[in-house]
């Protein structure tokens, strides 16, 4: 027994080696030293918040004021992003191992982690889940003025196509949509500007297409129609906000993606503008399609 007052040395030889677990649920950490012998520590928490992404608006509160209730037979195209067990946004298929959203959904997010849910009404059920082997963001994606706002997830394996599950054709490049068309956003969130429920089952909303200088009167410069879109009901409030990556479809063709916004009924909706040049063949050169 040492006495008071002297020093104890003690060697200690410490050799970290630290193991990350990643996987969606409670973080584990597992610490591996040598403290004179071998001691495993597994720290588990379910109180560790980690974030690996931004969550803005977009991903959090999707809203389809005014809408109604849709059937995934009638747009087997629609799917639905979860970022680890988390639903975060809408995406198309557009091909056998190709779907489309938008970059604002994929910024900052790890490709293992994201899956796809094709062939279902609801975002927690049903269908078949999808990994993903990867994504591409277009390289002139800028998130401050939501330009270029698109991006492309590619399948380890292919869709398997049936009833619910098909894909929709892109609209060509140079090919313009007549202002007025009527056109049809698809997916899930809250149905009203104060609800407080969440709707699971998927919703759909026609909304017409406004004239571009409509758009650019409420936005001004930052409103860009060689690569927007927009739509406003002018009548009735209706409307959709923060629902990114949803599909916009002119005539069963799709034609754009739900981007960004400034409130559900008030201001024009904006989309990225799929027959754009450098937006369509951006695409073509991606997929072949």
């Amino acid at each position: 027994m040492a006495k008071r007052g002297r020093r104890l040395k003690v060697n200690v030889a410490w050799q970290p080696e630290i193991n990350f677990q990643w996987q969606p649920g409670p973080l584990l950490l597992v610490l591996r030293f040598s403290l004179n012998k071998m001691v495993v520590i597994y720290l588990t928490s379910l109180s560790i918040i980690l974030s690996l992404g931004s969550y803005g608006a977009n991903s959090l509160e999707p809203r389809f004021v005014g809408s109604t209730v849709a059937s995934i037979n009638d747009y087997p195209y629609q799917l639905s992003i979860y970022f680890g067990k988390n639903y975060i946004c809408g995406a198309s298929i557009i091909a056998s191992k190709w779907a489309i959203t938008s970059a604002y959904c994929l910024e900052n997010k790890i490709s293992g982690m994201v899956n796809l849910r094709a062939g279902s009404n609801e975002t927690q059920s049903g269908g078949r889940v999808y990994k993903i082997s990867g994504f591409i963001i277009h390289p002139k994606y800028n998130r401050s003025s939501s330009e270029y706002d698109v991006a492309l997830l590619n399948l380890t394996t292919p869709f398997v196509y049936g009833k619910t599950v098909r894909p929709i054709p892109v609209i060509q490049a140079y090919k313009n949509v007549a202002v007025g068309s009527p056109a049809v956003i698809t997916g899930w969130g809250w149905v009203s500007t104060s609800s407080p429920a969440f709707s699971y089952i998927l919703r759909k909303l026609v909304l017409p297409i406004l004239d571009p200088s409509l758009c650019q009167y409420h936005y001004g410069n930052k409103f860009n129609s060689n690569i927007m879109l927009c739509t406003k009901y002018e009548k009735y409030k209706k409307g959709v906000c923060a629902s990114s990556g949803f599909p916009l479809a002119v005539n069963g063709t799709l034609v754009g993606i739900y981007s960004t916004g400034n409130g559900c009924t008030v201001a024009p909706t904006i989309y990225t503008k799929l027959s754009a040049q450098p937006i369509r063949s951006w695409i073509t050169s991606v997929t072949r399609i």
